[in-house]
């Protein structure tokens, strides 16, 4: 073994341990923030998944059933704002919060990004940057 195979194995430990380190960082400075949008997300997959479950009941002629979970959507969506309001509260302080919060976004609107003002393609942009990009 050379000095350039050494110090490139030398290189890969720092750059395991700059990664162990950057996460370890993240969980202490936005360790709240982190555990809280992990719920949402949580969360936002039952919603989802009520929601679809909802118009599947309708199509089948299913009325109780699909207003039962209409109702349990509904009262989910008022516990998913009271979360979205905390998170946006906390401030993200590592780009892996900042990622979570793009996280939320992005599973809320799916595939369907905001529209209606001359600057939601930028902010749709940043929040896929966020998202698709490794840290």
């Amino acid at each position: 073994m050379n000095l350039r195979d050494l110090m490139g194995a030398g290189s890969s430990l720092l750059l395991v341990a700059a990664f162990a380190a950057g996460e370890a960082k993240a969980e202490e400075l936005d360790g709240e923030l982190l555990a809280r949008a992990a719920e949402f997300l949580k969360a936002q997959e039952l919603q989802d998944r009520l929601t679809r479950d909802e118009f599947a009941a309708e199509e089948g002629g299913l009325d109780e059933r699909a207003n039962l979970l209409f109702e349990e959507g509904c009262r989910l969506e008022d516990v998913q704002a009271g979360r979205a309001d905390e998170i946006a509260a906390l401030p993200a302080r590592t780009t892996d919060g900042l990622r979570a919060k793009a996280e939320i976004v992005r599973a809320f609107y799916g595939d369907d990004p905001p529209g209606g003002s001359i600057v939601d393609c930028v902010i749709w942009s940043l929040v896929l940057d966020l998202v698709r990009r490794p840290a």
